[in-house]
């Protein structure tokens, strides 16, 4: 898994119209490779995954010319309990580092992880993920409080450290231009997540080709630059 653009939601945005069309219009662009359905809170139950994740799966199959995957970022103990999902993947928090990860879910899923350090991403790595989450990048919404930012640096010192190989970097956290875009993807991401970027835009399916185009973009130089 190399996602370029992962489009992180969460249930909230399947029940109201506005959001739904929103999303329906993000998907349909088939500039997403990865929807990541977002599922916190201690009064999460398996029951709301479950509902959550049929939900979206039904949108996508409707919406998408190219179906983005699924990935579930819910508890591990909620995941490890879904036999049932229909799911491509699942996501794990860094806190959730812990143990054999592998033997807890479904071996046919790939699976990431959100890190905020080079030493959660190299226990990641080591444990087999296929994806590190990397964040935060920038002032963001989603997490109001944290004013303390990893930034474009962390990945930086991943890539520098070697102790990850090449597992894809997803930066993640505040990202919506062009500037911001190139500059996480010449610190070392493959790519990029976002949320409010594409959603709360004027036109999602316009958003979500033109964060594409530009992280595609940024991302010629830096391959080229690795052939040499």
């Amino acid at each position: 898994m190399r996602p370029v653009l992962t489009l992180i939601v969460q249930p909230r945005d399947l029940l109201a119209a506005a959001a739904r069309t929103a999303l329906a219009r993000a998907v349909a662009s088939s500039a997403v490779d990865v929807v990541q359905l977002r599922l916190a809170g201690p009064q999460a139950t398996a029951i709301d995954l479950a509902v959550a994740a049929a939900a979206l799966r039904v949108l996508l199959d409707a919406n998408a010319a190219r179906r983005p995957a699924l990935v579930v970022n819910a508890p591990l103990a909620l995941v490890a309990g879904a036999a049932a999902l229909e799911v491509d993947g699942w996501h794990v928090k860094e806190r959730e580092l812990a143990g054999d990860l592998a033997a807890l879910v479904r071996s046919d899923l790939q699976w990431g992880a959100s890190v905020h350090s080079v030493d959660a991403a190299q226990r990641a790595a080591r444990a087999g993920a296929n994806y590190l989450q990397v964040g935060t990048m920038f002032l963001t919404k989603s997490h109001p409080d944290k004013t303390q930012l990893e930034g474009p640096q962390l990945l930086q010192k991943i890539r520098a450290d070697g102790g990850c190989g090449r597992v894809p970097l997803v930066a993640v956290g505040g990202i919506s231009t062009r500037t911001q875009i190139a500059e996480v993807v010449h610190a070392g991401a493959d790519g990029v997540a976002v949320i409010r970027a594409v959603l709360e835009a004027a036109d999602p399916f316009e958003a979500a080709t033109a964060i594409r185009r530009a992280t595609q973009e940024a991302l010629l130089p830096t391959a080229m630059q690795k052939r040499r």
